[in-house]
């Protein structure tokens, strides 16, 4: 779709007791520059249940996505959510 960006970076590493780590993150933003700004129309279906998610009750409130959207493990939903509100504090 034109204007839509698609972001991804993986980690790869080892933990103190050797064991492997590997995960990332992918990130959507819907329209150029801030999405805060220009609000997109958007809704929420949750098929499983199975998994974390953060902002869902803002979007079946107001029916608006206003920031990125962020893909990650369940570990790091948080990390991801305060990294994208200092993102939009700093625009």
């Amino acid at each position: 779709m034109p204007g839509v960006r698609v972001g991804h970076s993986n980690v790869r590493g080892r933990t103190a007791n050797s064991h492997d780590i590997l995960t990332g993150v992918t990130l959507i933003e819907p329209r150029p520059g801030s999405t805060c700004l220009q609000p997109c129309f958007a809704g929420v279906h949750v098929l499983n249940g199975n998994g974390d998610a953060t902002g869902l009750e803002w979007i079946r409130e107001a029916g608006l996505l206003t920031s990125p959207i962020a893909f990650t493990n369940t570990h790091r939903l948080g990390v991801m959510r305060d990294a994208l509100i200092v993102l939009d504090r700093e625009q």
